[in-house]
């Protein structure tokens, strides 16, 4: 099994961490934020570390990713500058609720060094969710084929994991690794390695189908796309797809929240948002509501 492994999320997390600029003597905690004082009594604060501090920790991390997927081989995947997602945005700017401009050059360098290190690929114009994804649906797509659409069959023989915490990918039928950090920040900061959450977890055609009609209820606040107002996880509207098993059915339900929502707008709001929901299966690959799809969607298994 091949690890396809998001290497954007531990430079990102890693990239963006600050450290204690001394050792702490006292830590308070007020209103959520952390102060702390040297053995002086002087006030410290955080900061970012050097590159040459963070990098060892930042390929422990990768390496800890890639051991506990217990895959026995791996390919990562990096986004890089804007894509075709920040020029389909128009209700909102994609990912336009992150501060640019504060980015650490960390972020940028322990990218870098997964490429030059692990091999790590650099995603021309899509991010490493699509690259992850038009990889494991090459390989789902291939068995299915094979063995006319069997899960059981698909479930055995893949040959791909997709190993990310992002929900998003949840979209990808197939296997998937998730895994979560220590919450002790002088762990996180010395060891760099990451805790199993679960085991590796199979994700049916239909399920997929369902998480991404979910998300397109919901949107994603973490890349600022803009589902339907005050609906979540919980909403009626949300376990109500979970009764359904056709995509017709899933589509029908959601066109018929954004037209309640949008009015005459709906179908530019519900296209615009499911396009940057949906995670490629193919380069250039363009979402299309089910009636305006040929025979190579899926719309009912």
């Amino acid at each position: 099994m091949k690890a396809l492994i998001d290497a954007d999320m531990p430079a990102m997390e890693l990239g963006m961490l600050k450290i204690w600029t001394e050792t702490p003597a006292k830590i308070e905690t007020h209103d959520g934020k952390e102060y702390a004082w040297n053995e002086k009594g002087e006030e410290i604060f955080k900061d970012y570390p050097s590159f040459e501090f963070i990098e060892p920790i930042a390929k422990g991390r990768f390496v800890s990713i890639f051991i506990k997927s217990e895959a026995g081989a791996f390919e990562a995947y990096l986004s890089k500058g804007e894509t075709f997602r920040h020029r389909l945005a128009t209700i909102l700017t994609y990912k336009g609720n992150r501060n640019q401009s504060e980015r650490p050059p960390n972020v940028a360098r322990i990218k870098q060094s997964y490429v030059d290190s692990f091999g790590a690929t650099f995603c021309d114009g899509y991010e490493a969710d699509d690259g992850m994804a038009m990889e494991q649906w090459g390989d789902w797509m291939g068995l299915a084929k094979l063995s006319n659409y069997n899960e059981d069959y698909i479930r055995e023989n893949a040959s791909t994991v997709i190993c990310s915490r992002d929900k998003d990918m949840d979209t990808v039928p197939g296997w998937h690794f998730k895994w979560t950090l220590k919450r002790e920040a002088e762990k996180r900061e010395a060891l760099g390695e990451v805790h199993v959450e679960k085991l590796p977890y199979y994700v049916t055609l239909i399920d997929s189908i369902r998480n991404f009609y979910k998300q397109l209820l919901m949107g994603d606040s973490t890349d600022n796309i803009k589902g339907l107002y005050n609906v979540g996880a919980k909403s009626a509207w949300i376990k109500q797809l979970d009764g359904m098993y056709s995509e017709a059915e899933m589509y029908e339900h959601v066109q018929e929240k954004y037209h309640k929502y949008y009015g005459n707008w709906w179908y530019k709001a519900l296209v615009e948002t499911a396009r940057l929901l949906h995670l490629w299966r193919k380069k250039e690959d363009v979402w299309l509501p089910p009636p305006e799809r040929d025979n190579t969607w899926h719309d009912d298994i």
